[in-house]
């Protein structure tokens, strides 16, 4: 066991370092304003090692800040409750806002899988080298870039200190309450001129329109973020079906809740293939696609006299059906136990 770890040590190290890197670690994030009549088109520039991006946003109503505690302990008859009200105020769209997402170890990938196999190779786990640990974090995305323009509701979470300092003194105002984070809820509509199987890119004219709502909300002692959508994607290169696409994710962490709900890692992702004329032509297809990680946020403990805030430990399968010339499938599995740490 010694010997084998000593082996991969280098590919353990980096994959762990670079699933470390989620989408709340930002190496770089600014945002700035421009003032168009009396409203403000706003525009945010971030960038990670998984995925950086510019945003440009208008919002048509004045958002006015709002204390909002979030619960100490976890309902799960408050969360269905709160997805069926942002799913509510989503029917009335009073925010737009255009994206361009590019993803940087994605690209590296590509790279290096075409330009450089040998360093490439070093990353295969599996005697097989059908298990590579550079393919499984750049293949997160199945796109090395993507377009969106959104419309729908965007609704921003405020927290307020509940300090002395905070509260109305004599020829004094009170402090504004400072933004843990948003929720967005609407249609959104997605495009670019590629897409991956694995890592090898394919020239593809592809959209998907979807309905989405996703979100984030952290605070010292909470973590919350959450996404679903589902919508229908259509392809232009005929390696790809067009197919009903679908994504869930769910990330929540509670420094005072241990219970399993209040601190479990949900994702699931896929694509169900039409069954019409123009999806079947073609000699090969890739016929559906399926992912699921499960995990769970482990907060406040010891290990090995080690003091960690936060430890995240997620694993889960990659299952992907091809068809092949004489009308035959073959299908594809990758499984990975990943931990992380962060808060």
């Amino acid at each position: 066991m010694v010997n084998v770890f000593k082996k991969y040590k280098t590919v353990v190290l980096l994959s762990v370092v670079f699933y470390s890197m989620n989408s709340h670690s930002w190496l770089y994030r600014k945002g700035w304003s421009t003032k168009i009549g009396n409203k403000r088109l706003r525009y945010t520039l971030g960038a990670s090692v998984g995925k950086a991006y510019f945003n440009a946003s208008m919002n048509f109503v004045k958002i006015r800040p709002q204390k909002r505690a979030l619960d100490e302990k976890y309902s799960f008859g408050k969360e269905l409750e709160f997805y069926f009200n942002q799913f509510k105020k989503s029917l009335s769209p009073k925010f737009i806002l255009f994206q361009a997402d590019y993803y940087p170890f994605t690209n590296l990938g590509i790279y290096l899988k075409k330009s450089h196999h040998g360093l490439y190779s070093r990353f295969d786990i599996d005697k097989d080298k059908v298990w590579n640990m550079v393919e499984i974090i750049g293949t997160k995305y199945k796109v090395p870039y993507q377009y969106s323009v959104f419309l729908g509701n965007l609704e921003p979470y405020f927290i307020m200190s509940n300090k002395k300092s905070d509260k109305l003194s004599k020829g004094k105002k009170r402090k504004r309450p400072s933004q843990s984070g948003s929720s967005l809820s609407g249609l959104v509509f997605s495009f670019a001129l590629n897409r991956l199987v694995k890592l090898d890119k394919y020239a593809n004219r592809w959209y998907n329109l979807s309905y989405k709502f996703k979100g984030n909300n952290r605070t010292k002692n909470v973590k919350k973020s959450w996404t679903f959508e589902w919508g229908y994607l259509k392809n232009s290169n005929e390696v790809f079906y067009d197919g009903v696409s679908f994504y869930l994710k769910r990330d929540w962490a509670s420094k005072n809740d241990p219970s399993i709900l209040a601190n479990m890692i949900l994702e699931y992702r896929g694509v169900i293939p039409t069954n019409n004329k123009d999806s079947l032509r073609g000699p090969r297809k890739i016929t559906t696609f399926q992912e699921i990680t499960l995990g769970r946020n482990f907060t406040n403990f010891k290990l090995w006299g080690l003091s960690f805030k936060s430890l995240k430990i997620e694993g889960g399968m990659r299952w992907e059906v091809y068809k092949t010339k004489d009308n035959d499938s073959t299908e594809e599995r990758n499984y990975y136990l990943i931990p992380s740490f962060s808060w």
